[in-house]
């Protein structure tokens, strides 16, 4: 079973830009990357595979189920199996940082948060800013943050904006795909994973 596939879909959305028709799918296990430059509709795309950027034509699925006509709750559910970094769903800005990764955590019940959290914080090296606000760290430390708070939860599809790569950050990431989960990343340049499963390029990457 694909966890994501998109069959020759477009989308567009006001702000995100557009993107498509496209071809993607994502199986457990893989790290799949989806690589464009400036403009070339990389959060869109991801957006459009939670169905928060509806397609134009074509099909998307994630887990086996066409995104076309669930209700709510359908919905909800299969997002709720998946984590998505993106600046396009910013930290809450009145929050400290570790607030902000715990979210997640705390709206599902799991246990041992605080513990989750202070790892991540530590293996990000974030720890110095824990307490602090979005407004009030460098945007490097937000962008980490917005990363910490997708991997703090055991998804099965991870959706991750141009995320910033470190060590750190990839054994976290692997880690999870170990584990059984996948990854649909954005980035601007293939070499940052060359661990890859496969490449999708969009626009003039």
């Amino acid at each position: 079973m694909a966890y994501l596939s998109v069959d020759h879909a477009s989308f567009h959305e006001a702000g995100h830009g557009s993107v498509g028709p496209i071809d993607v799918v994502v199986e457990p296990g893989q790290i799949v990357l989806a690589v464009g430059g400036e403009g070339s509709g990389k959060t869109v795309l991801l957006r459009g595979c939670l169905g928060l950027a509806p397609p134009r034509g074509g099909r998307v699925c994630l887990f086996d189920q066409d995104l076309a006509g669930l209700d709510h709750d359908a919905m909800m559910s299969l997002r709720g199996r998946c984590a998505l970094a993106s600046a396009a769903a910013p930290l809450m800005a009145n929050q400290s940082l570790f607030d902000n990764i715990a979210l997640p955590l705390w709206m599902r019940g799991a246990p041992g948060a605080a513990h989750i959290v202070g790892e991540l914080l530590e293996r990000l090296e974030l720890t110095d800013v824990a307490t602090r606000r979005p407004d009030d760290v460098l945007p490097r430390a937000r962008d980490l943050a917005l990363l910490a708070r997708a991997l703090a939860v055991q998804a099965d599809l991870y959706l991750l904006d141009e995320p910033p790569v470190s060590p750190a950050m990839r054994g976290l990431l692997h880690a999870r795909i170990d584990a059984g989960a996948a990854a649909l990343i954005t980035v601007r340049h293939e070499a940052l994973f060359p661990e890859a499963s496969r490449r999708v390029l969009l626009g003039a990457a």
